[in-house]
């Protein structure tokens, strides 16, 4: 069963509870999002996406016999948890969209960034959602270890200014990076059939890992010219505080 529907029921989730949480909490933004999507996002990131993921494997291993076997099976065996980690997959993003539009250029091109960075990863689920995708159980695993290093993202800009924190951050990024990859050129090593799309969104996954890359070493390099991992430049609109907490009041 490919789960399209399970994609719209995301988008309402995730609209939904951009809606209700923007009239409860503040709007003080951390880069270029509200606080809280930030605290939202990180609670899918390393629990709920995780758990999903845990408990998909274990009914894909008791269904499939084995663990690769389950990470090379498609949409028409029965994969419930897959859909649910997808639901939570698409309303996580969605609460963000409005907000990373609306301030694009807080910091200077962060925003645009991150609107690619979406789009990317959301054109890379259609993909897999497809009837062609025989990779769909693999797609999961892969994409919790990114978002766990999209987490590490967001508690580096908690905490600007440790550089544990930053360590932490640089090296789990770069190390979902790399998983991703190798998640990508396993099923090509394996000979698991491809469609002209699937190379693609291989390259599509390629490009969105390289800027994802691309903002681990600029925090970095920012940390080691400032002393803090987030890159506020003089001619932004927002304001730092001490604690990295940034906002447009």
């Amino acid at each position: 069963m490919i789960p399209w529907h399970h994609v719209q029921v995301g988008v309402g989730i995730g609209l939904a509870v951009n809606l209700v949480a923007s009239q409860i909490w503040s709007h003080k933004l951390y880069t270029n999002v509200p606080k809280f999507c930030l605290n939202l996002g990180v609670c899918v990131q390393l629990v709920v996406l995780p758990v999903c993921t845990l408990l998909a494997w274990g009914d894909g291993y008791a269904a499939h016999g084995s663990t690769v076997a389950w990470l090379f099976s498609d949409w028409s065996a029965p994969k419930v948890w897959e859909q649910r980690f997808v639901v939570a997959l698409v309303a996580s993003m969605t609460k963000d969209m409005p907000w990373i539009i609306k301030y694009r250029t807080a910091p200077p091109g962060m925003g645009n960034l991150m609107i690619a960075h979406h789009v990317g990863c959301a054109t890379i689920l259609l993909w897999c959602l497809s009837a062609e995708t025989r990779t769909a159980s693999l797609f999961i695993v892969s994409t919790t270890w990114l978002e766990i290093g999209s987490a590490m993202s967001s508690l580096t800009e908690f905490y600007p200014t440790s550089k544990n924190m930053l360590r932490v951050f640089f090296w789990v990024m770069t190390s979902s990076n790399i998983q991703c990859i190798l998640a990508m050129v396993w099923p090509v090593v394996e000979g698991v059939p491809q469609s002209p799309w699937s190379l693609v969104m291989m390259l599509t996954g390629i490009i969105t890992i390289y800027f994802r890359q691309v903002v681990a070493h600029e925090y970095r390099d920012s940390f080691a010219r400032t002393g803090s991992t987030i890159p506020i430049s003089p001619e932004s609109s927002i304001a730092m505080t001490p604690i990295g907490k940034v906002s447009t009041d």
